[in-house]
């Protein structure tokens, strides 16, 4: 799959890969800040199943540790569509700014292991990961090859 020069993905900040391990209040605190939300309105887990219901919660987030060279795997549930909307770009360069850290941002794109890599605010590559290591039981997440960029 190549993408067209004029092709501009949505990139998806619900499901994001991370090159760490990020603490949860660090988490909680990078999506409050990115998604202009009060703190009280991210609440981080370990699994969805260990999520408390409260009125204020906006988000919902699972970390997962995964194998690659992102481990860390974080994936949200939101209470509305504008939330979800809003730019996955931003969210990832947040976590880029404020933790120094590289992320894959999802696509909303027919093919499921292409991503954007952001690897420093503002700059965005497209690329494939390796879709047999993603089967794996720990799924691993390793870039395969570029797709484009967009700086």
């Amino acid at each position: 799959m190549e993408l067209s020069a004029d092709e501009k993905p949505l990139l998806d900040w619900q499901g994001l890969l991370l090159d760490r391990p990020v603490e949860k209040e660090a988490v909680a605190s990078v999506l409050a800040e990115a998604l202009g939300i009060p703190l009280t309105a991210v609440q981080v887990v370990d699994d969805f199943m260990d999520a408390v219901p409260y009125p204020e919660r906006e988000v919902l987030v699972q970390r997962a540790h995964v194998a690659g060279e992102f481990p860390f795997m974080l994936e949200a549930l939101v209470s509305s569509k504008t939330l979800g909307d809003k730019d996955g770009g931003l969210v990832g360069d947040a976590f880029c700014a404020r933790l120094g850290c590289r992320c894959l941002v999802s696509l909303r794109h027919p093919n499921p292991f292409a991503y954007c890599l952001i690897d420093e605010p503002g700059r965005r590559t497209y690329v494939l990961t390796d879709s047999e290591a993603e089967d794996r039981e720990l799924p691993e997440f390793n870039i395969l090859r570029k797709l484009s960029e967009r700086l």
